[in-house]
């Protein structure tokens, strides 16, 4: 048999395991959670766009609040490593995406884990309460595809 994807369950458990993270970090006194969270899109353009993977995030983030922990959401749009792995080339190798005219802010993992660490070096007095968003690049999504397609041109 078969098993589909079900996206409302996907939903459901990626909310649910939010929550049993912000539920352990109280019970347990963590002192500083750090979450990789992203705004819900879907409440706060009220109900006009929908995006399962920014909406559960989003709700993730205002369960934290709810409960009181000193939390600091960290808001990365996309990682360069996806267009490698998340995104298929074509037949000749190239990458195409259709919204190739909308700008994309974009971070390397690395640059990511840098920026995390020094949250953590900083602490809570410094980060505590705070929603921010990382990026290390903003272009048409086309600039990005240009530059992979030549890079995987010159080999």
């Amino acid at each position: 048999a078969t098993v589909g994807y079900d996206e409302t369950k996907a939903v459901e458990i990626e909310i649910q395991q939010g929550k049993n993270v912000v539920d352990a970090a109280k019970e347990a006194g963590v002192k500083h959670v750090v979450l990789s969270t992203l705004e819900d899109v879907e409440t706060n353009t009220k109900g006009k766009l929908h995006s399962w993977h920014f909406t559960a995030k989003g709700r993730i983030e205002t369960y934290a609040k709810e409960q009181g922990i000193p939390y600091t959401f960290v808001r990365y749009a996309f990682y360069f490593q996806n267009f490698g792995t998340f995104f298929n080339a074509d037949e000749e190798g190239n990458f195409h995406l259709p919204m190739r005219d909308h700008v994309l802010d974009a971070v390397d993992t690395e640059d990511a884990g840098k920026a995390i660490a020094k949250i953590f070096q900083q602490g809570p007095s410094v980060w505590a309460g705070k929603e921010i968003g990382l990026a290390s690049d903003s272009r048409p999504v086309q600039e990005y595809l240009d530059i992979l397609n030549e890079v995987k041109k010159d080999g």
